[in-house]
This record gives C-alpha cells, sequence and structure tokens, in this order.
C-alpha cells in the first residue's frame, strides 16, 4: 500500500514540475523582450558577450598572437535563463567556433579559463565554419572517440584553423616515445590549419624532427614550438610568417638546445618568413658545414643567447631591411667578441643611433645597456647588454667594443640617454670615452644636459694641447642639449668656447627648456644672448626632445614603437590580480627624458688652459 502511494506522490511531482515548466515557458514567451526583438537580432546580443581571448600564459607565446581563441565559457549563463534562449544559443554555431579538450592550469598564474569543453556542448552545435581548438594531452590515445582530440580531429579537423595542443612532459624516455608517437600519427585533414601552438612535450629527449598529422602538407601561417624540442618536417612552403622556437627547460638548465643542423635546413624551406623570434639557440661544433641560407623577407629577427646568436648570424643572409634584437653578457668576452664579429659580418651601414644606460643597481653594478641603430633602409639592430656583476668601467669598454665595428662606427646621429648617459662621455685617466669610436658622428642629442661639465664630459672638450683629435669627435656641429637648467647653462657655454678656441665651432645648437618653475627653467632670450656669440644658429623651445627629428622614437621604423607588441601580463599578489603591459620580445626602441632637477653642489672647475677663460665652471651632478 505504501509503495502505492510513493508512486503517485512521484507521478504528481513529476506532473506538477512539468506543469511549471511549461507555465514558465508561456511566461517567457509572452515577455517584451521577445515579442520585441526578434531571434537575428537577440542573437547579435549575444555575441556581444565579453568572451575573453587566449591570454598566454607569457609573453613569448604572445609573440605570434594575436589568437581567435576565446573563453566561450562565459556564455554559459546565457543558455541557462530559458528554453527559447537555451535553443537559441546552441543553435547558433558561431558562438561556439572556440572549442576545447582539456583544462589547462598554469603553475605560476590564475589558472586560463579554456573554450567551453566539447562534452558541454549539444553534438550538432558545431557548424560548418572555423574552429579554433585547445587540445589536452589525454585526448591523444588510440580510440577513435568522439570527446577525444584524435576523434574530433578526424572529423572536423577540415575546418580546424588554429590548434594549441599541450603535452604534459614525462619522466621515462618509453612514455616520451609513446606520446610522440600518439602525437604525430594523428592524421587529420589539416587544410585549413592556419596557427599552431605546440608547448611541452618533453623536456629529457635530444631533438629529432618528425612530421605531423600523418605528413599531411601544412600550410601554416603562424607557428609555435615551446620546449618541443621537434620541427614538424612537413610545415615547409611560402605561407609561413611567423615562427617561434623557444627552449624553457634548457634556458633553466643553462644549455641552449635548438640545434643550428635542424634550424638553418628548416629556414630555408620557409623564404616567406617575415618575424622570427629564437631562444635557447645552441652551438655548433663544425659551423663551417651548415649552409648558409638567405631570409630577404624578415622584417623582425630576436636570437639569444649570445653565443649561439653570433653563429646563426654567420650563416645568415638578411637584407637592410631587417630590425635584429640581440643580447649579451657584459662578462663574457667571447660572446661579445664572437657577436661584434658577427653583427659587422652583415655588411649594413648605421646612420642614426641611440646609447640607453640605465642606472638601475638593483640589476647589478653595471645595469643595462642598450645599443640601437638604424640605416637608410629602415631596418635595424638593438642589442641589449645586462651585467650583474663589473664596474661601470668594465661596460664602457664592452660599449666601446661594440661601437668600433659597423653599423655602429659610420653613424652621422647619435642620441644619448639613460641615468648614467655621463659615462658615455666620460675619458678621465683611462682608455677614450665609450662613443670615441664615432668619428664619423656630426649630430649629438644629449637627453640629459647636466654631464656637460670637463670632469664627466671630457670627450666633447679639446685634449690638453687644445686640438680636437678623433677621439674628440672632429666632425660634430650639431648639439642638442635637453632638458636644461640654468643651473648647467655655464657648461654648456664653456664646451662650445672650447670647440670654438680650437677651430671646430659647432654649427647648430638646440635647447629643450624644461616647463618648470621659474628658478628652474631658461627664457628664450636668455639663452640666445648667451650663445650668439658661440653659435650661427641657435633654437630655444619646450621639450624639443619631443619634435618629431629630434626624438629618438619619432626616427626609428613604426615596428619599434612597440604598438603592436602590447601583451597584458596577468600577475597575482595574495588575493589581488592586476594586469601589467609589458614587451619583452619586442621592447620599445624608446629614449630616456629625465625631469632637470638641480642639484645643489660645489662646482667643479677645469684647470684653466689656452682653450677657456678661467671664469667658466663646470657644475657636478652627484
Amino acid at each position: 500500500m505504501m509503495q502505492i502511494l510513493e508512486l503517485q506522490l512521484y507521478k504528481v511531482s513529476d506532473l506538477l514540475k512539468a506543469t511549471e515548466c511549461s507555465i514558465r515557458t508561456a511566461i517567457n514567451a509572452r515577455a517584451p523582450i521577445h515579442r520585441i526583438l526578434p531571434p537575428e537580432l537577440i542573437l547579435a546580443i549575444f555575441a556581444l558577450v565579453p568572451a575573453r581571448a587566449y591570454s598566454p600564459e607569457d609573453i613569448f607565446e604572445a609573440a605570434c598572437g594575436p589568437y581567435s581563441l576565446l573563453a566561450t565559457a562565459e556564455l554559459v549563463p546565457v543558455t541557462s535563463v530559458c528554453k527559447f534562449w537555451r535553443s537559441l544559443a546552441f543553435g547558433a554555431s558561431t558562438l561556439w567556433s572556440s572549442l576545447s579538450y582539456g583544462l589547462y592550469k598554469s603553475q605560476s598564474h590564475p589558472p586560463y579559463l579554456p573554450p567551453l569543453h566539447i562534452s558541454c556542448l549539444p553534438p550538432d552545435c558545431i557548424g560548418h565554419g572555423p574552429l579554433y581548438v585547445h587540445a589536452q594531452p589525454q585526448g591523444f590515445n588510440s580510440e577513435v572517440h568522439p570527446y577525444t582530440t584524435s576523434g574530433f580531429l578526424l572529423k572536423h579537423g577540415h575546418q580546424v584553423e588554429e590548434l594549441h595542443i599541450r603535452v604534459k612532459p614525462h619522466r621515462t624516455s618509453a612514455s616520451i616515445a609513446h606520446r610522440l608517437a600518439q602525437f604525430a600519427s594523428v592524421t587529420i585533414p589539416a587544410t585549413t590549419l592556419r596557427r599552431l601552438v605546440v608547448r611541452g612535450i618533453c623536456d629529457r629527449r635530444r631533438w629529432q624532427d618528425m612530421a605531423l598529422f600523418g605528413d599531411v602538407p601544412l600550410n601554416l601561417s603562424s607557428l609555435a614550438m615551446l620546449d618541443a624540442r621537434f620541427l614538424p618536417s612537413n610545415a615547409a612552403g611560402s605561407s609561413l610568417t611567423r615562427l617561434l622556437l623557444c627552449e624553457y627547460s634548457s634556458w633553466a638548465e643553462k644549455e641552449p638546445a635548438i640545434p643550428l643542423r635542424n634550424l638553418l635546413p628548416f629556414l630555408a624551406q620557409n623564404p616567406g618568413l617575415e618575424q622570427v623570434y629564437l631562444r635557447g639557440i645552441a652551438e655548433c661544433e663544425d659551423i663551417q658545414s651548415l649552409p648558409v641560407v638567405t631570409m630577404s623577407r624578415v622584417r623582425k629577427l630576436v636570437v639569444t643567447p649570445a653565443l649561439g646568436a653570433s653563429q646563426l648570424l654567420s650563416r645568415l643572409r638578411l637584407s637592410e631591411t631587417c630590425l635584429l634584437r640581440l643580447r649579451g653578457d657584459i662578462r663574457s668576452r667571447e660572446q661579445n667578441e664572437a657577436l661584434s664579429t658577427a653583427i659587422s659580418s652583415l655588411g649594413w651601414s648605421g646612420a642614426k643611433a641611440h646609447l640607453m644606460w640605465d642606472g638601475d643597481r638593483k640589476k647589478g653594478a653595471g645595469g643595462q645597456v642598450s645599443l640601437q641603430v638604424i640605416n637608410r633602409s629602415a631596418g635595424g639592430l638593438r642589442l641589449d647588454l645586462y651585467s650583474q656583476h663589473g664596474t661601470d668601467a668594465d661596460v664602457a669598454q664592452v660599449i666601446r667594443t661594440y661601437l668600433s665595428f659597423p653599423p655602429f662606427v659610420t653613424a652621422q646621429e647619435l642620441w644619448l640617454s639613460g641615468p648614467l648617459m655621463r659615462y658615455f662621455l666620460e675619458q678621465g685617466d683611462g682608455p677614450p670615452g665609450a662613443i670615441s669610436p664615432l668619428s664619423a658622428l656630426s649630430t649629438l642629442h644629449l637627453l640629459n644636459s647636466a654631464g656637460l661639465e670637463y670632469e664627466t664630459a671630457d670627450i666633447l672638450w679639446p685634449d690638453s694641447t687644445s686640438q680636437i683629435a678623433m677621439d674628440n669627435l672632429p666632425n660634430l656641429t650639431c648639439l642638442h642639449c635637453g632638458p636644461l637648467c640654468k643651473k648647467y647653462l655655464k657648461g654648456l657655454v664653456a664646451v662650445l668656447g672650447a670647440r670654438a678656441h680650437a677651430n671646430h665651432p659647432l654649427a647648430r645648437l638646440f635647447v629643450s627648456i624644461p616647463p618648470g618653475s621659474d628658478d628652474s627653467s631658461l627664457s628664450d632670450s636668455e639663452v640666445n644672448l648667451t650663445m650668439q656669440e658661440l653659435v650661427p644658429e641657435v633654437e630655444v623651445g619646450y621639450a624639443l626632445y619631443d619634435r618629431v627629428g629630434h626624438s629618438w622614437q619619432s626616427v626609428v621604423p613604426r615596428e619599434c614603437t612597440a604598438e603592436e607588441e602590447v601583451h597584458v601580463q596577468r600577475w597575482t599578489k595574495g588575493e589581488e590580480v592586476y594586469d601589467e603591459e609589458v614587451h619583452v620580445q619586442w621592447p620599445a626602441w624608446t629614449e630616456v627624458v629625465p625631469e632637470c632637477r638641480p642639484v645643489a653642489s660645489d662646482p667643479v672647475v677645469r684647470p684653466s688652459d689656452s682653450a677657456v677663460s678661467d671664469d667658466i665652471f663646470w657644475f657636478s651632478t652627484e
């Protein structure tokens, strides 16, 4: 009897739920939004739901972006409003073009929210348009199941335009070989695949190239291989324009792993490359036996570390329109000699250069130095030097070594910036100043004019015999000082007078006045009156260093402003999450213009000689 009553109660309960559902459906159908807006417009509103684009966990992978992968899981609440909205949303295949086959958690950053898993979508939700897929290693197996990556790619591989594959490393070589065999043997009709990212295959195996997806010819436009330790042998042709190879595990172990014997043939097989980012190039013992590769279309090339980069550059033939970025260690004499030789072998001739010396002592005794040069073909080179040990004299010696070779030595216009800018000009009792090799220099921009006194800028002055030698920039005819404060006016007048007395006067002078307070700024008439007897042409204005032609950023090519290379890196601090814009792979080539802050100090007087009168003083900036 009790069982019969319970059965009837269940039936009544089910009937009530069905009735409630029918009532809600009827009410929702009469909702104003459904009577006013047609289904097409509602779908257009659904498409405006903020779906975060795929943001790589690191900035290196971002170099091959932007990506089309979206976090479609944010659309799930829309499907839970009512039955009509659910059927409408799941019926629009364009909303679910980004798919996932596994969750991915980052160990150092907040978990990336991947697209909605395929198992959460109706079977008929996938349309016939382009697909963007986020795959995980557990999806690669021998079973052909609709929810495995293998099964999905076999059915929809001809629609996949962007594919992100992350394979977890394994410890044993047997599991590595098994995983690689599964990965490479998945045969798909990859006719539409344009962007491929492969990350984390393994970190304990030797480099071995292989064909992907059953050796189907790949027509890729972008390829990123991170800790993969192989190159796809079936990705060859003129379609590939962007390449990223990065070995994180080898970088951490300080043992670069990308072999030149494999890399150079791959570059030769892809003549359409325009942007190439390489990190972790291994040295080669017999570099002369490797082929020489001509890369006439490459616009951006980034290579680290220095020894591997120098060997690679010796086997490349680059156009003068190429923009090249390198990194070097100030402490390694072998690296610097090899890299300077490789750079000079490019045969480039620089026209304008920018030297920046960062004085952040947290980065090491020598800080960081950036040497940048561009040529008349809108190409150029950026060399970033760093040091955690050493002295300022050691850094100056390395800088002088690089400036003694092309393309720097031929520069005719130079910008100097940074907190330690004065060390570019200082000679002292030791070797000539860091910029002494630039004897062809005719125009000099000093973005910290406080360093014009003889004690720290003696390269601008005549020598002890009142003569302008090769080390004193003999061809200098134009000087731009800014921002110039009244505190340092006498130092500028002194150096102009000394060069005029040595029969090497300046023809043009530009003075940038900081828009500061009255006691630290200069008036136009005051500067012109002081300089009119020393320089024929004088121009004074506020912040001339921001004018087109006077600022380094206005001179460099558009690609060097990093406007298109901004990557938003997400960081965590406790429970707070915040975003930061970074430019690591391709940072902006910009100068550093300090604020003018007069320093109260005792004057440093240069010993009088026949070139300068005794009443001229030079002021210390320390």
